[in-house]
């Protein structure tokens, strides 16, 4: 027999399956609606189970494994009810996190629930009374499922707070208390109740009949509010509420319905219920009418499609009108819903927007910019057309699609990519950026990148774009042009300057630096840059500043005297042009130093004037030479004779000196026409100094004149002829000691040593009147002096300056020293000493063969031949003579000579040179019985023959000892050869 508690529950169960499946069939594929009828499934079996396995059975195992299952299914019906409270309040979706937590609190009770030892199977029976079985497992269990249930609970409350309409208040008020009271009975029931109340299948039943307290509930809230979904609660108020005026019909087109948003729309005062549809016509304009009756058509036919018009006029408004039927429960159309929206505002925002997109339009491909738009990903989405062309070589189907990364240059991205961040957090980002033009040249292009906001959300970006290409190519040329003009002032030798309104605006280093005034005193607001002008130059450069200061396009050149700041001044070319600078007009310059290019003028203008006359004095002295010797040799062959009386001696005596103060003039006079090779050696400057100074120690003494001697140590040697240059020291020692001795009758001589770079400088500083300015350009002249007639020849200076020269060195009278005169001798340092070409080495130590030698005398003047064979002759040579090359050839010829004495230089076809080469190819041997005679050995051929045959040569006029030497010498050195 079924037991009655077993078949009330079966009962009950039955109705809460009926309950749950009405529901569920209304809407089977809503969340709510699914998981209210799991709840039901798993609360009938927890019903069943329950009461099951509280009955009195026999064999304990049966009921131990009804009771599992039982607790196993009371909790998956707490899960179930919770589920169902948290998709009914999120309004039937699901949240993932709290179904989580759910299923996992589930899923672990209800294995615990199997697992051996958890439910103790010892019981009492105590005659029909079955106990129930108890374990420790039993509290947790219960706990755990109002946990659950508490859970599902929360979430009604939540949302039961966030309603506003009273209808869904009522309906949650319901649903919480058929939820709260049937969880509250079955935990106190199973969990407090069998402390005080024996254990019964009534108390086992207790739990799962109170939930017919929470089917009743629940289903008059679903039954009235309808299945669990957004329902209308509240359709009064919704439908006052819509912005839109809404009407609904009957079939026959009378409004049985409407909004209050209606009746204002159309500018009516009171309700429309109950009038035609027709009627909205005596609220149109007469042009509308015609329009309407497309609506009044719609009705009369009855057609079930929906209709869309609009119609101008209600209140000068524009009015959009959608129609559709009203169906019944069976299908059947009942009537018409209207919905009026008020368009007036869109419909001018509409031609707003379509004249604003066209305008956009017109502009955007009418600009000469690149714009563009991208995706958030980097793809184009727009680009103007004409301008992307021209400037990339793509049309915009070929950029569309495309990512960005595709076009621009390598090393680029991250740099775009930093600006693109900047840019979606919501500042504007402006940067360059290089991308690839299609015919794979590299562009420049200046980027300004915004974001595009849809919603608040950033869903690209919009980027203007210019070709900034030729300008950087541009910037770049301009930076290389500032570079090298700052780089060609700054470096420059030459003062460049720029003056406006009397002031300095600027100054490269240089002039800074020749100025010795500190920059910040040059820009000074006081400083006047007339000032650097010398006093006498500044008249003229001030007037040359006024003309250019009027206008631009004027230019300006003259020379000028720079003065810096410690007194030094420089001679300058100065050019200026007017400009504008700093917007106000200006003038530029530049100032040349040509102080060094105008000694050097000075110099090469002496240079010119000595190498002219000194081809006067060459030809002039080597003819003199051929008459002197006559004079000189006749003059001291009367001195040495004994055959004249003492007076006549005497006055032959005097000829000869005279004419070997001659000689030494015509020589000096040779050595400053021509160039000459010295006997250079390695010398110590500072002793053939002091060699000078002694040899004229006793005439500065007796002139008062004190020598301060400023040698610099460790000196490097110079090569140079140390008597040639003893008397240049002494030349200008002497004229420093006149020259203070004629001005003071005293004086101090400085005499200074240095090293300065590969030279050796030589200072003569006296405190004498100096050089006045009008003779500074004269000094090194020829023949120039400033002595009385009879006290000087004026050759000292001018031969100095040869002998100088002719070392390699230079000699310059200081113009610009304070007072007294100032010669510097900058001489180069040693090199390896030259031998003197034809010098004649000492005669060797040869006895000379028995029998008077025979020899040729070859010379176009006949003195020379008339003293050369007295000369000999008196010696007891044989002699013959030659006037031209020509006899000389033929009687050498025919005759044996022991020594030929050759003129070099000699009128016809065969100068003595001419004579020597022919001897040397027809007479080998001969050449070297020759010896030479000429007035002009200075001369550059005679220099390089004697050089190369390495012959002894006779300078004429000679002394008559001085020509029998080099004879005797000449025949000694034959002999020893043959």
């Amino acid at each position: 027999m079924i037991s009655s508690y077993l078949l009330v529950c079966i009962v009950v169960s039955v109705v809460h399956l009926c309950i749950g499946t009405s529901v569920f069939i209304k809407a089977p594929r809503e969340r709510t609606n699914q998981t209210f009828y799991l709840g039901i499934v798993s609360m009938v079996a927890w019903m069943l189970l329950t009461t099951t396995s509280s009955l009195p059975w026999a064999q304990l195992e049966i009921r131990a494994t009804l009771t599992r299952f039982a607790y196993a299914s009371g909790m998956f019906t707490a899960a179930s009810i919770a589920a169902f409270c948290v998709v009914f309040s999120n309004r039937g979706k699901i949240p993932r996190r709290e179904f989580a937590v759910v299923a996992i609190v589930c899923a672990v009770f209800i294995v615990l629930s199997f697992v051996p030892g958890a439910i103790l199977k010892e019981f009492m029976r105590s005659g029909a009374r079955v106990s129930e079985i108890s374990g420790p497992f039993r509290i947790p269990h219960y706990v755990v499922a109002a946990v659950v249930l508490l859970f599902g609970f929360t979430h009604i409350w939540r949302r039961y707070r966030k309603a506003e309409f009273a209808e869904e208040k009522f309906g949650l008020r319901l649903l919480g208390v058929g939820f709260f009271i049937p969880a509250v009975t079955s935990i106190l029931s199973l969990t407090v109740l069998p402390v005080f109340v024996e254990t019964s299948p009534l108390q086992a039943s207790i739990g799962p009949i109170s939930t017919v307290v929470f089917i009743v509930l629940a289903g008059y809230a679903t039954l009235k509010q309808g299945h669990f979904i957004e329902a209308d609660l509240a359709l009064g108020h919704v439908f006052e509420s819509i912005l839109a005026g809404v009407c609904v019909t009957q079939v026959d087109g009378r409004i049985i319905r409407h909004n209050h948003r209606l009746v204002e729309m159309l500018g009516y005062e009171g309700k429309l219920t109950g009038r035609s549809l027709g009627y909205l016509t005596d609220f149109l304009e007469p042009d509308m009418v015609e329009k309407a009756s497309v609506l009044r058509e719609w009705f009369e036919n009855e057609r079930s499609d929906p209709i869309e018009i609009t119609l101008c006029g209600l209140r000068n408004r524009t009015l959009e009108i959608s129609a559709g039927p009203l169906r019944g429960p069976r299908g059947k159309t009942v009537g018409r819903v209207i919905l009026f929206s008020d368009v007036t505002e869109r419909k001018l925002l509409k031609e707003d927007l379509r004249n604003s997109e066209e305008q956009y339009r017109t502009l955007v491909e009418s600009a000469d910019d690149l714009i563009y738009t991208l995706d958030l990903e980097g793809y184009f989405t727009f680009s103007n057309n004409r301008a992307s062309e021209r400037i990339t070589g793509y049309k915009v189907e070929e950029w569309l699609g495309r990512n960005f990364k595709e076009l621009i240059v390598p090393g680029e991205e991250e740099h775009i990519l930093a600006h693109a961040r900047k840019a979606y957090g919501g500042t504007p980002q402006r940067y360059e950026a290089k991308i690839y033009h299609k015919s794979g040249k590299t562009l420049t292009l200046w980027n300004c990148i915004t974001p595009l906001v849809k919603d608040g959300v950033v869903v690209g970006f919009s980027v203007v774009a210019r070709d900034i290409t030729e300008t950087k190519e541009l910037e770049r040329q301009l930076k290389e042009s500032e570079e090298q003009y700052r780089a060609l002032v700054e470096e420059s030798e030459n003062i460049v300057y720029i003056v406006q309104d009397g002031r300095l605006k600027f100054v490269n280093s240089y002039g800074v630096e020749i100025s010795d005034h500190r920059e910040e005193d040059l820009f000074g607001a006081d400083f006047d840059p007339l000032g650097l002008i010398h006093p006498d130059d500044r008249a003229s450069v001030d007037e040359a500043f006024a003309v250019l200061s009027e206008g631009r396009g004027k230019h300006m050149r003259l020379e000028a005297r720079f003065i810096s700041k410690s007194g030094k001044t420089y001679d300058c070319v100065m050019t200026g042009t007017s400009l504008t600078y700093m917007g106000e007009p200006a003038v530029m310059g530049v100032m040349m130093d040509v102080t060094e290019k105008k000694k050097l003028q000075e110099q090469l203008v002496q240079s010119e004037k000595l190498a002219s006359i000194g081809q006067l004095v060459s030809g002039v002295a080597h003819e003199l030479n051929n008459p002197l010797a006559g004079i000189m040799g006749y003059s001291q062959l009367f001195y040495e004779s004994e055959e004249i009386s003492p007076k006549a001696r005497e006055a032959a005596k005097k000829i000869f000196e005279s004419s070997k103060r001659c000689k030494k003039i015509i020589q000096n006079m040779l050595s400053f026409a021509r160039k000459q090779e010295f006997e250079k050696m390695s010398l110590d400057v500072n002793g053939i100094l002091d060699k000078a100074v002694e040899l004229r120690e006793y005439d500065l003494q007796s002139h008062r004149i004190e020598v301060r001697r400023e040698y610099a140590s460790g000196l490097s040697p110079v090569a140079a002829d140390p008597h040639h240059m003893q008397s240049v020291f002494m030349n200008l020692i002497n004229n420093a000691s006149d020259a203070m001795y004629e001005a003071n009758g005293r004086g101090i001589l400085r005499i200074a040593t240095r090293m300065e770079g590969e030279s050796i400088v030589v200072e003569f500083i006296d405190d004498g009147p100096g050089v006045p300015s009008e003779f500074r350009d004269k000094v090194f002249d020829p023949f120039f002096t400033t002595r009385e007639v009879g006290q000087g020849t004026g050759l000292g200076l001018s031969i100095s300056y040869g002998i100088i020269k002719e070392h390699g060195g230079e000699l310059i009278l200081e113009t610009s020293h304070g007072g007294g005169g100032k010669f510097t001798v900058r001489l180069p340092a040693a090199g390896a000493p030259r031998e003197k070409p034809g010098a004649v080495g000492p005669a060797p130590e040869v006895a000379i063969r028995r029998g008077m030698p025979r020899i040729l005398v070859v010379d176009d003047e006949e003195t020379i031949l008339d003293l050369s064979v007295d000369i000999l002759e008196s010696r007891g040579y044989e002699v013959d003579t030659a006037s031209t090359g020509e006899i000389a050839r033929e009687k050498i010829a025919s005759n044996s000579y022991d020594l030929v004495i050759a003129d070099i230089r000699m009128p016809g076809m065969l100068s003595g040179i001419d004579l020597f080469h022919w001897a040397k190819r027809h007479m080998p041997g001969l050449e070297e019985k020759i010896v030479f005679a000429t007035g002009d050995i200075a001369a550059d051929d005679t220099q390089k023959f004697l050089s190369e045959t390495k012959r002894p040569c006779l300078s004429k006029p000679f002394e008559m000892s001085e020509y029998l030497d080099t004879v005797r010498t000449a025949i000694a050195m034959s002999q020893s050869v043959n």
